[in-house]
């Protein structure tokens, strides 16, 4: 008797393992959900990259600022941004429709460790000067 016994407890201590699992599942998608519509309802182009330059987000105002949508284009129009490391600078970009000024911040963020994890490059418009 006191082996079903021992047999009910582990099964029930996995079962409660796999079912907080799968909550804590549900609240990273929910929170990973939450950052993507943040993140595409700014008023400013938003890209994020891993250490070697590939687009892992980018919102629709940077796709646009950027004149591309996904793939190859995309990455390197943000490689050629890279390239400039235009930190703080006002950058000339060609757009479809024209030429615009950006404000852009380029900046390598780390993890909860200190660990390099990739590069935020924001881009926010700047007035024409008459």
């Amino acid at each position: 008797m006191s082996a079903i016994c021992a047999i009910a407890a582990a099964a029930g201590a996995a079962l409660g393992g796999l079912g907080a699992a799968f909550f804590g599942a549900r609240r990273l998608a929910r929170e990973r959900a939450r950052l993507a519509s943040l993140v595409r309802s700014l008023p400013d182009g938003v890209v994020v990259t891993d250490l070697r330059g590939d687009v892992l987000a980018c919102n629709d105002c940077a796709r646009d600022i950027l004149g591309s949508q996904e793939g190859p284009d995309l990455r390197m129009r943000v490689q050629e941004i890279l390239k400039r490391r235009t930190q703080g600078e006002l950058m000339d970009v060609t757009m479809p429709g024209g030429r615009g000024r950006f404000l852009t911040t380029v900046k390598l963020f780390s993890g909860s460790e200190g660990e390099d994890l990739g590069v935020l490059v924001v881009m926010r418009a700047q007035p024409e000067k008459s």
